[in-house]
């Protein structure tokens, strides 16, 4: 679960993906990997109505020292469905990068660059932020610190009603 959370925020970047984070992995010295993703929440959760998120693209996780590691999203976009109205859909780029350094006391510090999207409701809501942005989760998963930085941030939940 802890997992499946900082991968959303990453790609929604990183606990929307249907996928674990296994298979973001490519070695540091391979290229990033083809990914898709899949997920569907209930209204309430996300937006005020049901969303619909999908996405094709291609990711990777560099490991390096000191417990550190980027994610990387190059031509990574997000398809975000208002599942009520269909039609009221946007397809964003995503290609942003995480930088996590895992803290002796077990934190991890998420820095964002680029464009990235948010997914963890808990952080800062359902938005694209584009620019430089930090979030903090205890080593129970739970943001200590919620998303902020410089940069754009725009409510994608505002962009499908």
């Amino acid at each position: 679960m802890y997992q499946s959370r900082l991968i959303a925020i990453f790609l929604g970047l990183l606990t929307c993906m249907s996928c674990g984070t296994g298979r973001l992995v490519a070695y540091n010295g391979g290229p990033p990997v083809e990914q898709t993703f899949d997920v569907s929440w209930p209204a309430g959760y996300q937006c005020a109505l049901p969303v619909h998120l999908t996405g094709p693209g291609k990711a990777k996780t560099i490991t390096l020292s000191g417990d550190r590691f980027i994610l990387t999203a190059p031509d990574l976009f997000a398809t975000v469905n208002n599942v009520n109205h269909p039609s009221k859909n946007v397809t964003l780029n995503i290609t942003g990068a995480a930088h996590l350094t895992q803290m002796p006391d077990g934190s991890i510090v998420w820095r964002f660059t680029g464009r990235n999207l948010n997914a963890d409701p808990r952080a800062a809501g359902f938005v694209l932020f584009i620019g430089n942005f930090t979030v903090v989760y205890d080593a129970a998963g739970n943001p200590t610190q919620p998303l902020s930085g410089t940069g754009q941030m725009s409510d994608i939940c505002a962009m499908i009603e």
